[in-house]
């Protein structure tokens, strides 16, 4: 069914998912915060969201690419509900601990890195080509909205909410999201047999799938160099991701209120990103729109190291902030549209692995010169080996995109 209804009911269906996950996650933070006051809990807090979804994302391509993927996104929606209920039971009885807490992040965790690639893989069932790029730019828009509004709305809600209570919050809005995709009439596609999983060698053909689609990647010439620019990239501008509340601090002072308009700039940007490669739907020129974008972002790490008041620094972020949606669109777009079928799953599955194990790998490396030498160089030196990488890409993938 590929009409207009069943591509907002799957994008109304996700939007208020996220919704209530993102409020929760947000609500599980500051609780680990306000409770522990404990940088070192806050950083295994960050760990328990990473490090699941760079294991589970190699085999969840598989099963993406086996099962029924309408079905694989809501068992993962309904895997988030039941262990988000079992902690607020928990919390109801006073029963909750720390290591509890960290568990549930962790198969949360599991179940985004399931969901997600699931999600990529599905949209092009419902969608046709002409209109891949519109309909990614809606979803990143989408998206990027939730992550404006979810901290907002989640300290509004503690205000008023005893934590159980808002913890049942992502309960409602999975059992809404899932009741409205089991509306969803989607054809599920069907693998070829080679590519079916044997039920009597479960592992053997885990791995042989993995395989095969590894195999798949390399000789994809186009889309395995987007993925290797991809963990560049992200390795490079990781600061940006972990680092900009400490440039903030060091550089305006501790002022909670300036981290916040921070992170609300930076959110509205990726909104207003998301409404613009809305417009470049039509566009051939995926490719070059990517690494432009990488190449701006590169630009603006530069300027927010440099920025000397906080006023240049917000309208700096924002445009950062813009820049978001303008890379991650057509790098979705573009696997949608190069690699067959059967096969999206797997390559979505290394497209998360890639993007969980690069942001961690990189924060932990730049944080230690960070710390010798101030984060404002480190983003200044890293903007720049952004855009000495994207000339290097431009090189290496321009001839590749037809």
């Amino acid at each position: 069914m590929k009409s207009s209804a069943a591509i907002g009911l799957f994008l109304g269906a996700q939007t208020i998912s996220l919704l209530g996950s993102l409020v929760v996650q947000f609500a599980i933070v500051w609780y680990v915060t306000i409770v522990t006051e404990s940088a070192t809990m806050l950083a295994v807090s960050a760990i328990s969201g990473f490090l699941p979804q760079l294991a589970v994302s190699m085999f969840a391509g598989v099963w993406i690419d086996k099962y029924d993927r309408k079905k694989v996104i809501i068992a993962a929606d309904v895997l988030t509900a039941l262990v988000t209920t079992g902690l607020a039971v928990l919390f109801y009885f006073h029963k909750e601990t720390m290591t509890v807490i960290f568990l549930v992040l962790v198969v949360r965790a599991l179940a985004t890195g399931v969901q997600m690639p699931a999600v990529n893989a599905l949209i092009p069932q419902i969608v046709g080509k002409e209109n891949l790029m519109r309909i990614n730019g809606i979803n990143s828009a989408l998206n990027s909205g939730m992550m404006l509004i979810a901290p907002l709305l989640g300290g509004v809600l503690l205000n008023y909410l005893p934590f159980t209570a808002l913890l049942f919050s992502d309960i409602i809005t999975a059992v809404v999201g899932v009741s409205l995709l089991m509306w969803l009439k989607v054809a599920p596609f069907k693998p070829d047999d080679k590519m079916a999983l044997s039920t009597g060698q479960w592992l053997k053909s885990t791995y042989l799938s993995v395989r095969q689609g590894w195999r798949y990647l390399r000789e994809n010439s186009l889309i395995f160099r987007v993925l290797f620019f991809q963990f560049v990239i992200l390795f490079l501008i990781s600061p940006s991701a972990f680092l900009n509340p400490l440039l903030v601090s060091q550089t305006f002072g501790k002022d909670i209120d300036l981290l916040s308009y921070a992170e609300a700039v930076y959110s509205l940007g990726m909104v207003i990103g998301g409404v613009v490669v809305i417009g470049l739907n039509k566009t051939k020129y995926k490719l070059q729109i990517m690494l432009a974008a990488a190449a701006l972002y590169g630009l603006f790490m530069v300027g927010l190291g440099r920025a000397d008041t906080f006023v240049l620094y917000l309208w700096i972020n924002l445009m950062a902030g813009v820049t978001v949606p303008c890379y991650n669109t057509p790098v979705t777009t573009l696997i949608q549209e190069k690699v067959t079928v059967p096969f999206q799953g797997r390559i979505f599955g290394f497209l998360q692995f890639v993007t969980a194990a690069a942001l961690p790998l990189g924060i932990i490396f730049f944080s230690q010169f960070a710390n010798l030498y101030g984060v404002g160089r480190i983003f200044v030196v890293n903007g720049v080996a952004c855009l000495l990488c994207v000339f290097i890409m431009w090189r290496l993938l321009f001839h590749l995109q037809n």
